[in-house]
């Protein structure tokens, strides 16, 4: 009887023994699904990290390349503005500078009118008659 059991109780580890073999397999085959299932997604999210840093960085060349051309286009502009910004001081500076020359001449022409009507007193009088009895 005591043999019996320990046959039994041998039979029944042994049954145990496989019974944990079978499950340690599969519970092992499982963690490699699951690894490999975790492995693939987290592989997937890698690569679409690293399509869309490639995307990135394509965009950020495209980008600088283009602020490059742009920052060169607007210096161009501002040159130009003030280009015709002193264009337009000069042209201001000829326009005061005809205005005062004008003026002068005018001062010029009244001094030299006043000047002739008082130098010649005497031949004055008889043309400005004339002039007077027009009138």
């Amino acid at each position: 009887m005591l043999s019996k059991l320990v046959k039994d109780h041998q039979t029944h580890q042994n049954k145990l023994k496989e019974e944990n073999e079978v499950l340690k397999k599969e519970a092992i085959a499982s963690m490699g699904v699951v690894t490999n299932g975790l492995i693939d997604s987290v592989n997937t999210g890698v690569a679409c990290i690293f399509a869309n840093q490639k995307k990135l960085e394509t965009e950020a060349r495209l980008l600088q390349a283009n602020t490059a051309k742009f920052s060169k286009q607007t210096n161009q502009w501002i040159h130009l503005i003030e280009n015709f910004n002193n264009s337009l001081k000069e042209i201001g500076d000829v326009e005061n500078w005809s205005k005062k020359i004008e003026s002068d001449m005018h001062n010029i022409s009244d001094i030299i009118e006043f000047l002739y009507i008082n130098s010649n007193p005497i031949q004055q009088q008889p043309q400005q008659q004339p002039q007077q009895q027009q009138q």
